[in-house]
């Protein structure tokens, strides 16, 4: 029934028209918000329209009500009414409504400005069945197209008496573009002859009379115009017409071709080669024996085809044997090659099995190529003695050996007793370099190698290196041999550390040896020399007190008795440190270290040399940080520090000053005694701590020396671990320095 809205903008011819109509028909308004376009006021819709939408009764609801969401599924709809309503003219659309599910054709007209007719017409089965014949046409079309044969369908054409002259090809599929080279859209509408002006002629004749006669050809034929083989069938689809269906069969052509002349060139191979050349079938029949088998056995060809070895008097169980292994070769596929004895071991014959594979890749024969190998394996045998020889000389040999590829360096081979010296197993020195054993430059090693090569040197002395890290002494003694074509490098390596230990000790026992003659014979110029001045100043004086006693005064006497005093006291001072230097010199004096506080052991020798500083008027000061700790024989160190205070007192003038430091560097104790005294030359310093050197100068006041005090303090600072040196500059005085162990408590 027609839904009218009240109002008389609708006329009755209107009316009647769209309730005529199958169509779906709406009649609508634009209405606005805000003077914009806001959606459409239906003003009448037919009842194939409300059949549509599914909904009744919609004469004055909006069209987005009525169908929601065509906003959003179907713009182009909208945007059709808009153009329409306020342009005019007309609008033409297809659309699939999603809202409503229907495929819908549109028109869209209008009368006058914000109204327009909007016709639907339900295509949605048209689109369906449409749907569908374009499924079946792709599917048949995605058959046609991938195929593996060619496809081209001809209608024969016939000239004016009615003789089929031509035919045009009507439709191929890609697989004879494939297989032509001919592009599909080059070639639809024309004719055989524009196509195949060689090959047209030779097939149109037969393949009319299946045009319109009937019936199926299959051959295989060559193109003249492609230049390749087909396999070709030939069959009607209607009156008329023909189809080809093909496969381009020239690599097998090919194939066939060359596998005959493969065959030929295997019969001229075969007939003049030196190896015995068989052929079997499957019931080890000789199928073909080459010259060198009829000379061999010494039986004809003819006697050898479609007989077995049973039937040629071949030994029953070299013949089992040999059909047994012909066997395995036809049901495995695989080829198969032995060293095997014959005729009880009085020959040996190398023996290969080779399968022959026919076009659907089956065995289809067995063959057979063996030689004579009697001679081959004598010598084998004979090599392998001599291997086992060398090996016993070699891999079981007390001696160490190695064998060295000149050309990398590389070590091929170790005996067990290299193993054993060196600590590697034999898998891990044969992945290893000569140059990782020998400790040497990579440029000495090549030099070597090449004198070993040439003849020019087989004795080296090196140091190696073993997996433990300990570094031997070894001679090495080589020679060079070749095997296989190659040369090789035999070194035999002899440890000789403990000869070059006991060498070395000798040299140096011989060396402190004469160091110690040499130090014996200063030591004693130094005694000879140092002990005789003072003697000689006491008898002197003691000879004038004797025969002059009666003319000297109270005062002369005790002058000359204080100097022989001094003198006495300066010779006890020099005996105490000769007894120290002979004692240490003959391993009597040990070193007993103990943690120590320095500041003490400065603090005691100060105190000790106090009467000697009052009587020359010298300040004596010490300085320390917080009194480091040290790790020292204490004996020793009192020796080195009143030995250096008292040399700083002598040489230091009256009035002077002299300090004492301690200072903690690290794992050391730097202990410095300074003075301000007369100093010295950088040549004299450099004389003071040597054996032999004269250096005896007299103090500021004369007071004697001898030099021995200072080579006293140098080995005790050594014995503890520490050293001594001297910072000095002549008229501004001098600091003696040694460090000692810091003492942890």
């Amino acid at each position: 029934m027609m839904e009218q809205n009240s109002s008389d903008e609708i006329d009755s011819s209107r009316l009647s028209f769209m309730e005529k109509i199958t169509v779906g028909g709406v009649y609508l308004k634009l209405i606005y918000k805000d003077n914009q376009p806001h959606d459409f006021l239906i003003l009448s819709a037919n009842s194939s329209f409300e059949k549509m939408t599914g909904k009744k009764d919609i004469a004055g609801q909006k069209l987005c009500e009525v169908i929601p969401g065509l906003n959003e599924s179907n713009p182009e709809i909208i945007d059709a009414l808009l153009t329409v309503a306020l342009k005019g003219d007309e609008k033409r659309l297809e659309s699939f409504i999603k809202p409503i599910n229907i495929f819908a054709g549109i028109l869209i007209i209008s009368e006058k400005k914000d109204y327009v007719n909007l016709y639907m017409d339900d295509t949605t089965s048209r689109k369906q069945a449409e749907e569908k014949l374009k499924a079946s046409e792709s599917r048949y079309r995605n058959l046609f197209d991938n195929m593996a044969e060619g496809f081209a369908l001809y209608e024969a054409i016939k000239d004016d008496s009615g003789k089929v002259v031509d035919a045009l090809l009507l439709n191929a599929n890609l697989a004879f573009q494939k297989q032509t080279g001919m592009r599909i859209d080059d070639i639809l509408g024309k004719t055989m002859m524009e196509l195949f002006p060689q090959t047209g002629p030779l097939e149109l004749d037969s393949s009319v009379k299946i045009a319109f006669g009937g019936g199926i050809e299959n051959k295989e034929l060559y193109s003249y115009d492609l230049e390749r083989y087909f396999r070709q069938l030939t069959f009607s689809p209607e009156p008329g017409k023909f189809a080809y269906l093909f496969d381009d069969i020239t690599d097998r052509k090919v194939a066939e071709k060359a596998l005959a002349e493969s065959e030929r060139k295997f019969r001229t191979l075969a007939e003049n080669a030196d190896d015995i050349i068989m052929r079997f079938g499957k019931e080890h029949k000789h199928l073909y024996v080459n010259s060198a088998a009829v000379n061999y056995f010494k039986i004809n060809a003819s006697d050898f085809l479609s007989k077995t070895n049973a039937e040629l008097g071949f030994l029953k169980e070299e013949y089992e044997y040999w059909h047994k292994r012909i066997d395995e070769v036809f049901s495995t596929g695989k080829s198969m090659r032995e060293i095997a004895p014959v005729n009880n071991g009085e020959f040996w014959f190398d023996w290969s099995l080779i399968p022959e594979f026919d076009s659907e890749g089956n065995v289809s024969t067995v063959m057979s190529i063996s030689r004579d190998v009697t001679t081959l394996k004598k010598t084998e045998k004979e090599l392998a003695e001599r291997e086992r020889y060398y090996r016993m000389l070699f891999e079981d040999h007390e001696a160490v050996q190695l064998i060295v590829d000149p050309m990398t360096g590389l070590i091929v081979d170790a005996n067990k007793a290299a193993e054993k010296f060196y600590g590697w197993t034999k898998e891990e020195l044969v992945k290893m370099n000569i140059g990782d054993i020998n400790l040497m430059p990579a440029e000495e090693i090549k030099e070597r190698v090449k004198k070993v090569l040439c003849h020019e040197g087989s004795h080296f002395e090196v140091k190696q290196k073993r997996a433990d890290g300990s570094i031997r002494d070894v001679d090495l003694y080589c020679s060079s041999f070749t095997r296989e074509g190659r040369e090789f490098i035999q070194p035999i390596i002899i440890d000789v550390s403990a000869r070059k230990a006991a060498e070395a000790l000798i040299k140096q026992k011989n060396e402190e040896l004469f160091l110690a003659n040499a130090e014996k014979d200063k030591f004693f110029s130094i005694i000879a020399h140092d002990l005789r001045s003072p003697f000689h100043a006491i008898l002197g004086l003691m000879e004038v007190i004797i025969h002059d006693k009666e003319n000297l005064s109270m005062d002369e006497i005790v002058e000359f008795v204080t100097e022989i005093h001094n003198s006495g006291k300066n010779v006890y001072e020099l005996l105490e440190n000769l007894l120290e230097w002979a004692n240490m010199k003959r391993g009597v004096l040990t070193t007993n270290p103990e943690i120590l506080d320095s500041g003490k052991l400065i603090r005691d020798s100060i105190s000790f040399l106090s009467l000697k500083a009052e009587q020359k008027k010298i300040e004596v000061k010490s300085t320390y940080d917080d009194c480091p700790d040290i790790y020292t024989d204490k004996h020793m160190t009192d020796t080195v520090l009143r030995n250096l205070l008292s040399n700083a007192l002598k040489y230091t003038k009256r009035g002077g000053k002299v300090s004492v430091s301690a200072t903690r560097t690290g794992e050391m104790v730097e202990i410095a005694v300074k003075d301000n005294g007369v100093g010295m030359s950088g040549e004299y310093a450099k004389k003071l701590f040597k054996l032999g050197e004269k250096i005896g100068t007299r103090g500021t006041e004369m007071e004697p020396t001898s030099g021995l005090g200072l080579l006293l303090c140098k080995e005790f600072v050594e014995k503890n671990g520490g050293t001594i040196w001297v910072e000095s500059k002549e008229g501004e005085g001098s600091v003696f320095c040694f460090t000692l162990p810091a003492g942890e408590r």
